[in-house]
């Protein structure tokens, strides 16, 4: 199978800003989009976390048709993770792959959302990826700095 080139990337600007620029590439483009959803500590900390997941999936890829929507990967990457030293439980995480497969089946349609693959990227290491892959949610990873070391990202692919 050939993988499309990733094009476009969303994050945590206001929605505003966001569609118009980012569903272009996708509207005209035969190229597979990422779409990250983001939260930060204090809207985690204030059980905010499916407000803002919400927000952002209705802002940016509410505007997108099934077909485009059905090109997409969708990353969830909780801000507050990452070189932080805090990291999101196994379970925070599929909690948030599921609110938002949920959000999928509302606006687009259950099968979109069963087909949907969400990667999971908020501090991948080789200490968590076992957890995070053991979540039925959780369809791969969006690995960052871990990438750089080669022993390290060794012992995340073959987890």
């Amino acid at each position: 199978m050939r993988w499309p080139r990733p094009c476009a990337s969303w994050s945590a600007e206001t929605p505003a800003r966001l569609a118009p620029r980012n569903h272009d590439p996708i509207r005209h483009h035969d190229r597979l989009g990422l779409a990250e959803r983001k939260e930060i500590l204090s809207e985690r900390e204030s059980n905010l976390t499916e407000a803002v997941l919400k927000r952002q999936f209705e802002g940016g890829l509410g505007a997108l048709t099934p077909a485009e929507f059905s090109r997409i990967l969708l990353a969830y990457e909780p801000v507050w993770a990452i070189g932080t030293g805090k990291t999101a439980t196994p379970e925070q995480a599929a909690q948030a792959h599921r609110y938002l497969r949920e959000l999928a089946a509302v606006r687009f349609s259950f099968e979109e959302a069963s087909a949907l693959r969400i990667l999971y990227g908020g501090s991948v290491k080789p200490d968590n990826i076992k957890g995070l892959m053991a979540q039925a949610e959780i369809d791969g990873a969006l690995v960052g700095g871990a990438s750089l070391d080669p022993r390290s990202f060794a012992s995340i692919v073959n987890y």
